[in-house]
């Protein structure tokens, strides 16, 4: 009935060709583009009502949106630390890695530095060995020659000394008595006679001291200077022995201080390839790649 009575005035605006509408019911419909009343009361206000609800529906949305979006920003800020703190630990890892590897260089370096100063100790060894049995031959050989020769001579020496002294003392005497007899009993006033013996008896008084020196000469000669050259000799002889004694013992405790010292570089050497190897595992199992361990060419020969 409503609709008729509304229907009516229509018809006559219709009919005459203009209509005005001034109403908050009516309204252009914007997807066909007709007129339509709305006879439902607080049209427009039930729309701004529905405009405001779904406004406040989407800021609900969007603050839930919000709301999602800072979470998801915590989660990624903490998957960011996590990657920095992975990060670190790696490189801490690479460069525990590349440590390793110079001490283990420098040790394989040190090991045949050790190994290059063993062989020529070894050597400067065997030379001074060669030079001790040099000298013990040759203490051998001359004491052998001294006591074939030398002995012989000084003893010669020491008695042509003291023959030659008594021999001189022996003429002396013999001069002085045949000047005794020429001029004992003599009658000459010039007093040569007595010259002649003063100077005959002086010459026996000298050889016979020389024949005294000669006596104490032969003894020291034989007794003294002797035995201490016969010593002397054989103390050469014990003494180069002792050195190649001595030289053997001493390369014998420089062989087992080099052993021991290359077996603790040995065990050392091991040591620190083990570490290495283990935290190259470590590097594998934190990164997922191979790692190829670093070599160093250090052979000189």
């Amino acid at each position: 009935m409503m609709r008729l009575i509304l229907w009516i005035p229509l018809l006559l605006l219709f009919l005459s060709g203009c209509i005005v509408v001034r109403s908050d019911a009516a309204r252009v419909d914007p997807e066909s583009g007709s007129f339509v009343i709305d006879l439902t009361s607080g049209g427009e206000q039930d729309r701004d009502s529905d405009e405001n609800e779904g406004q406040d529906d989407d800021d609900d949305d969007d603050d839930d949106d919000d709301d999602d979006g800072d979470d998801d920003d915590d989660d990624d800020d903490d998957d960011d630390d996590d990657d920095d703190d992975d990060d670190e630990e790696v490189d801490q890892k690479r460069d525990e890695i590349e440590k390793m590897e110079r001490d283990l260089h420098q040790a394989e370096i040190q090991m045949e530095i050790s190994r290059l100063q063993w062989r020529l100790s070894e050597d400067a060894a065997q030379h001074q060995k060669d030079k001790d049995h040099r000298t013990l031959d040759e203490a051998r050989r001359d004491r052998q020659l001294f006591h074939e020769f030398g002995v012989a001579e000084e003893k010669h020496d020491a008695h042509q000394s003291l023959a030659r002294a008594s021999n001189q003392l022996q003429d002396a005497e013999d001069e002085l008595e045949q000047l005794s007899i020429l001029y004992e009993g003599s009658e000459l006033e010039d007093g040569t006679a007595e010259v002649v013996l003063s100077r005959g008896r002086r010459g026996l008084e000298q050889a016979r001291r020389s024949l005294e020196q000669a006596q104490r000469d032969h003894h020291v000669a034989l007794e003294i200077d002797l035995p201490k050259k016969l010593e002397s000799f054989d103390r050469a002889v014990n003494e180069a022995d002792r050195a190649i004694e001595r030289a053997d013992v001493e390369r014998q405790v420089a062989e087992m201080e080099h052993q021991l010292a290359e077996q603790e570089q040995h065990r050392a050497l091991e040591e620190l390839q083990e570490k290495l190897e283990k935290a190259h595992h470590d590097l594998e199992e934190m990164t997922g790649e191979v790692v190829k361990p670093a070599t160093l060419a250090w052979r000189f020969f």
